[in-house]
């Protein structure tokens, strides 16, 4: 058999079994695969993460009001800081992609109380107990909005 011959036999036989590529429905620049909505059990995790961050939210407000403090609080407040702002913003946008996603929650979290912060301490009202407060009431209709139309989308 000569190489021209060989040639056209190994293109005969890949057109006679055309096999899609392994990885082809993946949609690297988006990561998601092509062609799948996004399941009721992602959306399903989108709502019991948003119930989890509004149950934290509402705890370190009642720990607030009633002025406990200790580790837990700590870090509860830690929670608050790093995560609820940024996540009450990001998670509204649907991104579908997790890693975007808690990049994103913290970067926004942080840069909303930095401002806030530098804003108080311009004009001379800085209380970190009372931005605690304010962070935590404003952030709840946003988780809760969020858990009732997650939890609805996935019936």
């Amino acid at each position: 058999m000569d190489r021209s011959q060989r040639q056209s036999d190994v293109m005969n036989k890949s057109k006679s079994t055309p096999e899609e590529p392994r990885f082809s429905r993946i949609d690297y620049r988006r990561g998601m695969v092509r062609g799948s909505p996004r399941t009721p059990l992602r959306r399903n995790s989108r709502a019991m993460v948003s119930l989890l961050l509004l149950i934290v939210d509402l705890a370190v407000l009642v720990l607030a009001v009633a002025n406990v403090h200790g580790p837990l609080r700590f870090a509860l407040g830690m929670v608050i800081g790093i995560i609820v702002p940024g996540w009450s913003i990001i998670g509204l946008l649907s991104l579908n992609n997790g890693a975007v996603e808690i990049s994103l929650t913290i970067g926004v979290s942080l840069a909303m109380l930095m401002i806030i912060a530098q804003l108080l301490v311009l004009i001379h009202a800085w209380h970190l107990v009372g931005l605690e407060e304010f962070v935590c009431i404003a952030c709840a209709p946003s988780l809760a909005w969020q858990f009732r139309r997650g939890r609805a989308m996935g019936r």
